[in-house]
């Protein structure tokens, strides 16, 4: 799952029950989902607030910095979630909604490029659905190794080797869609 950076406003004012049935404020690990399929899982609970200096020693001064500077943001979504699962609901919600001037860390301002969409809070959460691998799981399979962010990063440095001997060939989508359009007489380019 994508990791979601949220403030810390958006974690008091949307609550999840917990474990023992009562209503609690989002926390790291809870999970949340948009309508179209693109889901994250919380990695990030930024206070706006906090000192420049505070945020410095916990390694979080860009976060902050974009939090204060868009008072309106409540999450932040990695910009991959939606192509990674070749899903464009998202963006086209975000497209169709209000939208607002992103302020960047630097106090560039970007025209339109922060829009409103809708969130579901799951019922995945950090104190009753997480499950930590012990060495014994992991030595038997079980358990993620490696992310979809790790895959873009390993792309970005162009680690084809690295990408085959995590991922394998993961072009089973892309062959299914060109075997639905070859049953309809249409091909697509393999390049």
């Amino acid at each position: 799952d994508d990791g979601f950076v949220i403030s810390k406003k958006f974690a008091e004012t949307y609550k999840m029950r917990n474990h023992d049935g009562h209503m609690r404020d989002l926390v790291v690990g809870d999970k949340l989902s948009d309508g179209h399929g693109n889901k994250g899982v919380i990695s990030l609970i930024v206070d706006p607030n906090m000192s420049d200096a505070e945020a410095e020693a916990q390694g979080i001064l860009n976060p902050v910095k974009m939090m204060r500077a868009n008072p309106d943001l409540d999450i932040a979504m990695p910009l991959f979630s939606g192509p990674s699962r070749f899903n464009a609901g998202t963006g086209r919600e975000m497209l169709n909604g209000k939208k607002q001037d992103f302020v960047d860390i630097n106090g560039k301002t970007h025209e339109a490029a922060m829009g409103q969409m809708r969130i579901i809070i799951t019922d995945k959460s950090a104190d009753a659905k997480t499950h930590i691998y012990d060495d014994d799981e992991i030595a038997a399979g079980n358990g993620r190794k490696a992310s979809a962010q790790l895959a873009w990063a390993l792309n970005s440095k162009e680690a084809s080797a690295i990408m085959n001997e995590c991922y394998g060939n993961n072009g089973s989508t892309l062959s299914n869609i060109r075997e639905m359009l070859i049953t309809t007489g249409l091909d697509m380019d393999e390049t």
